[in-house]
């Protein structure tokens, strides 16, 4: 993965995060063969590499949303922000709950 550096040159980017995303796409393809798509919490925390608490930039990543949705999810109370000094974290367990919750979602419609 390349990003553009304000020079117009070009910078390689960290691999480790396109790992992490083709580890995950690799999980995600492979329970989705056995048309099991609920992850426990403990393949979820290993295929997205979280701790136990996570910055806002990360909960952003794993949910897969910018940071105005996830400002309103947590309006919402779908996300419960842990403040630790003068930082805000969001539990990987929370972050769990999000994704089996869009998984159910997403079987309820496609049974329907």
């Amino acid at each position: 993965m390349r990003k553009n550096t304000k020079s117009g040159g070009r910078v390689e980017t960290d691999p480790s995060r396109n790992r992490n995303s083709e580890n995950h796409a690799q999980l995600l393809s492979g329970l989705a063969d056995q048309g099991d798509l609920d992850l426990s919490y403990e393949d979820f925390v290993k295929a997205h590499s979280l701790a136990p608490l996570n910055d806002v930039k990360t909960a952003c990543r794993v949910a897969n949303v910018g940071m105005t949705r996830f400002y309103e999810l947590v309006a919402e109370g779908v996300f419960v922000l842990v403040p630790n000094g003068r930082r805000r974290h969001v539990t990987a367990k929370n972050l769990h709950q999000y994704y089996k919750a869009l998984v159910s979602a997403a079987c309820r419609d496609r049974a329907a």
